[in-house]
């Protein structure tokens, strides 16, 4: 089945081109004015060669997808829209992003190479990381070797309590801090890789996160928990 691999996916491929992708990182979206309802369903499409595109999929036809689609499966995906990439944290840096809609059609792929990429991610330097500093155009993925772990705590946040938590890594250069904030805090599986710290080093990573300069300090905020960390290969998802 002949597909177009996500590089060459622009504005002029609407409805036209047919991809072969894994879907990865499925997270659900409500905005702050959607009390109640169906949530808007944002993912990353994920190609042969570890090309990443965003996803979409609108609150009325999110029940119908999920029904489709199975996180980390590969599928033949044909007559989706393709638009400007218009999120307001974007997740990868492809400039376009596809619109799934009641017409597109969903194949899955039952002959997956062991070779296809499994984790939708793309790791960028510390220094490079540096200068992404308030940029919430791009979100950035960040690994290192984690070196500790704070327990949660609570802090006072324009008069509001919220549960805070540190993880620190390292790149063997420099050391950066990952802050996690409410459910990511308390769900966060520190005890789990304490564990494994005692039995060898751990290299962690953490998709998806904003950056912010503190008196020189590198701290990193996850918008979507996504931590992958060896040597199990364990990838936990929180939302």
């Amino acid at each position: 089945m002949d597909y177009t691999l996500l590089k060459d996916v622009t504005l002029a491929s609407n409805n036209r081109v047919r991809v072969r992708v894994r879907i990865a990182r499925i997270s659900h979206y409500m905005s702050k004015h959607q009390r109640t309802g169906i949530p808007r369903l944002d993912f990353v499409m994920l190609d042969e060669q570890g090309g990443m595109m965003d996803g979409q999929v609108l609150a009325w036809s999110a029940s119908p997808f999920l029904q489709h689609i199975k996180e980390n499966d590969v599928y033949y995906i044909h007559h989706f829209k393709v638009v400007h990439s218009s999120l307001p944290y974007r997740a990868v840096d492809h400039p376009c992003m596809a619109m799934f809609t009641e017409y597109t059609e969903i194949i899955k792929d039952e002959h997956v190479p062991d070779s296809f990429p499994v984790y939708a991610y793309k790791i960028s330097p510390y220094e490079v990381l540096r200068s992404r500093e308030n940029n919430t155009a791009l979100m950035s993925d960040a690994i290192g070797l984690m070196l500790r772990v704070s327990d949660v705590k609570t802090v006072t946040v324009n008069g509001t309590p919220r549960a805070v938590r540190n993880v620190y890594i390292s790149d063997g250069r420099e050391t950066a801090v990952v802050a996690l904030w409410e459910a990511h805090a308390n769900q966060f599986p520190a005890e789990t890789l304490q564990q494994q710290m005692q039995q060898g080093p751990v290299v962690i990573l953490f998709v998806a996160v904003t950056v912010k300069l503190r008196e020189g300090d590198v701290f990193f905020f996850p918008a979507v928990l996504f931590c992958l960390w060896s040597p199990l290969v364990i990838a936990v998802y929180v939302y």
